[in-house]
């Protein structure tokens, strides 16, 4: 079975604690949900407090934080068959740790055909130097994986993905520039993602996982250990 991408659904906030989207889930076979989390805030909030999926926690992957000025964190949680509610509209909310000073952006990409278990790998890269690209990897352990990565920078950017990756969301908050993408491994080993922003930014936090196909030739195989919050 084949990993297919489903939808995808952005929220935002400036100056806040929270971040809601709405985010319209398919109705496949081994689905599985990826929330991308990126934020900036330099008055020592900004970690994630909560992150719920139709009121269920998702589990958190990977984060990785830098701090050029301000501190930029990017993370990517996880949820699959076992706590996703049936095909239709649901609420993502997101809150944040501080007093209210926090930008942010939150992306939700659904996927199907995907193995139900937390993510193969998962791995952070970043800098506090300024930059004009990135280009970040890790090694993926079952052909057929897909890549997924949530890179941010505190410059307001765009960033234009190298060849051979899909871009899911290309967001501008604030001062907080937010990215995201999907490539396919083909074969186990190692990959990269990589970008180029608009133009150089002032530091940046690549959080990046990698999710195995499922392997039953169809339907949802079980789940080894459950979801699980924060």
């Amino acid at each position: 079975m084949t990993i297919v991408f489903d939808s995808a659904a952005t929220g935002q906030v400036v100056n806040g604690n929270q971040a809601t989207a709405t985010h319209t889930l398919g109705a496949g076979a081994a689905r599985y949900v990826a929330l991308a989390v990126m934020s900036l805030d330099a008055f020592g909030g900004g970690d994630i407090a909560q992150a719920t999926y139709d009121g269920v926690p998702l589990s958190l992957a990977v984060l990785r934080s830098d701090v050029p000025s301000a501190t930029l964190r990017a993370a990517l949680l996880w949820l699959d068959e076992s706590g996703l509610p049936p095909a239709g509209a649901h609420s993502v909310v997101v809150d944040f740790t501080g007093g209210g000073y926090t930008d942010a952006l939150i992306a939700c990409l659904s996927f199907e055909g995907v193995a139900q278990s937390a993510p193969e790998v998962t791995a952070g890269a970043g800098s506090v130097l300024s930059v004009p690209s990135y280009a970040d990897g890790l090694v993926t352990l079952t052909d057929g994986a897909w890549l997924i990565n949530a890179v941010c920078a505190g410059t307001p950017w765009n960033v234009t993905p190298d060849p051979g990756q899909v871009e899911r969301f290309d967001v501008l908050v604030s001062a907080l520039g937010g990215s995201g993408n999907t490539k396919e491994a083909a074969t186990a080993g190692a990959a990269t993602l990589a970008g180029t922003w608009a133009a150089s930014v002032a530091g940046y936090s690549n959080a990046m996982m990698a999710i195995a196909p499922c392997c039953d030739g169809g339907g949802s195989d079980t789940a080894l250990f459950g979801w699980g919050g924060l």
